[in-house]
């Protein structure tokens, strides 16, 4: 695919009208995915046209990573000041400084589109027929645009179920919550997945009594067992209160709580109820049958390994490609698209497999791969090695206890599937076994890196020594 040429300037003078409503490419929504990739393209000197419905920054900035995270950095510290056995007390809402660094964020994008040439609609953008998107402005105006390539970044928003309708008032989405005057002194989060959980264990340590109901027969569905269990014992030492297997069957509002019935039975009072359950694609009213592009049963949109849909001029990027619903996927999806449009060699295709994962619980949750039980179904002749993560003094420092590192191994081969860890740093551990799964790096070289003394890394070091039978600070007693 040849570089497309540009049209006019990409720069638009402040107050000047716009002479041309042509744009090599048209970029729908401005989440990770979307910003990155408009970024991308108008450094490289073409016209484009970013569209946002809302809030420029989409669900990461917003609602998601960033102000999830600030809560989190309030959480472990206040965690942290327990275990040191400090006595505490503390006044304020967490959920200021959460939209301030939401805030932030979301200035911070606007700036670098400003500064990169990017001109910015607001709007509900929906495709009128092939080359041409309509928008229709906050002011009440419908304005067209043409492309050359479109790039449809839309993410996904929260769904909700079908007899517990969000009102942003008792029952709230993950976006409604956020924008609380104060934190709840109760609240039933339902779903057990990645958002529940995760906000389960940060609300917890800020005091909030948390109780998780969750559909299946435990939560963290698709997870390996290991870091189940251990988020478990984590979780219901903060006082969380899990129902699994559970749906909620009814809502009795009295006054400030209300009471909600469990299909397992019990009935329990709260004041909020947070939905947390699996998030649909914004595929719907975009007109993509318009323009012949391909979604799959579940709505999101088929791609190839360029990231191009059904139709060649037309790409797709981020969470409304399915999953894995990450930010830093979708920020390497925007760049191969970006690179794809512009003509340039895509390095380093994406592999959906091993994209790291990590969840930011209190301690925290780093996977990458194949759990155990995976491996096995997919008939590899599976080693597994698990050590605590108390092989270093941070675990203790920490307050993590009962964390460990596990890896999954082909025992036939001796190739790494898949690295696990609930402890200090795991999120940041887990894009380390992106590395060594990716580049297929020996463990012998792993043993021998010499990683900082005190860092989640030297547990990622001892595992490998373990592994090879040379640990250090683990004993092994001789058969």
């Amino acid at each position: 695919m040849g570089r497309t040429k540009t049209v006019l300037s990409r720069h638009v003078q402040a107050g000047m009208p716009i002479m041309s409503r042509l744009y090599d490419v048209i970029v729908i929504g401005s989440g990770v995915g979307g910003y990155t990739t408009a970024i991308r393209l108008s450094q490289s000197g073409l016209r484009v046209l970013l569209i946002e419905r809302k809030l420029i920054g989409g669900e990461c900035a917003n609602y998601g990573c960033v102000p999830t995270k600030a809560l989190y950095s309030i959480a472990k510290s206040v965690r942290q000041l327990r275990v040191a056995r400090f006595s505490i007390s503390w006044s304020g809402n967490p959920l200021e400084f959460a939209r301030e660094a939401a805030a932030k964020a979301r200035e911070g994008i606007a700036y670098l589109l400003d500064r990169y040439g990017v001109e910015i609609v607001y709007g509900e953008a929906r495709v009128a027929r092939n080359a041409v998107v309509k928008v229709l402005t906050k002011n009440g105006r419908v304005e067209h645009y043409e492309y050359r390539y479109l790039v449809i970044a839309t993410g996904t928003e929260p769904r909700a179920l079908p007899n517990i309708p969000i009102d942003e008032i008792t029952v709230l989405s993950n976006r409604g919550f956020l924008n609380l005057d104060e934190l709840p002194s109760s609240v039933i989060i339902v779903g057990g997945g990645a958002i529940g959980v995760e906000l389960a264990s940060i609300l917890a340590n800020i005091g909030v009594k948390v109780r998780i109901v969750e559909v299946a027969k435990d939560i963290l569905p698709g997870m390996d067992i290991d870091i189940v269990r251990t988020v478990k014992r984590f979780l219901r030492e903060q006082e969380v209160e899990i129902f699994t297997s559970s749906t909620i069957e009814e809502i009795l509002k009295t006054g400030n709580q209300v009471e909600v019935k469990l299909s397992s039975g019990p009935r329990i009072q709260t004041e909020k109820i947070l939905i947390a359950i699996a998030r649909r694609p914004q595929t719907r009213d975009l007109g993509l049958e318009e323009i012949n592009v391909r979604v799959d049963s579940q709505g999101y949109i088929v791609v190839d390994s360029y990231q191009r849909t059904s139709n060649p001029k037309v790409f797709a990027v981020g969470d409304v490609t399915g999953p894995p619903l990450l930010a830093h996927k979708a920020l390497i999806e925007g760049r191969i698209a970006a690179h794809t449009i512009l003509g340039k060699k895509v390095v380093g295709y994406l592999n959906r497999e091993i994209v790291p994962v990590a969840y930011f619980t209190i301690p925290e949750i780093g996977s990458i791969g194949l759990s155990e039980d995976a491996a096995r179904k997919r008939g590899y002749k599976v080693r597994c090695v698990k050590i605590p993560v108390t092989v270093s003094s941070r675990a203790f420092i920490e307050g993590c206890e009962g964390g460990f590192i596990k890896i999954v191994m082909d025992e036939t081969s001796g190739s790494v599937l898949g690295l696990h860890m609930v402890g200090p740093n795991a999120s940041e551990l887990a894009s380390v076994g992106l590395e060594i799964i990716e580049r297929k790096l020996e463990l012998e070289t792993v043993a021998s890196r010499p990683y900082v003394h005190l860092t989640a890394f030297e547990i990622l070091r001892e595992l490998a020594e373990t592994v090879l039978g040379e640990p250090v600070n683990i004993y092994i007693p001789k058969r």
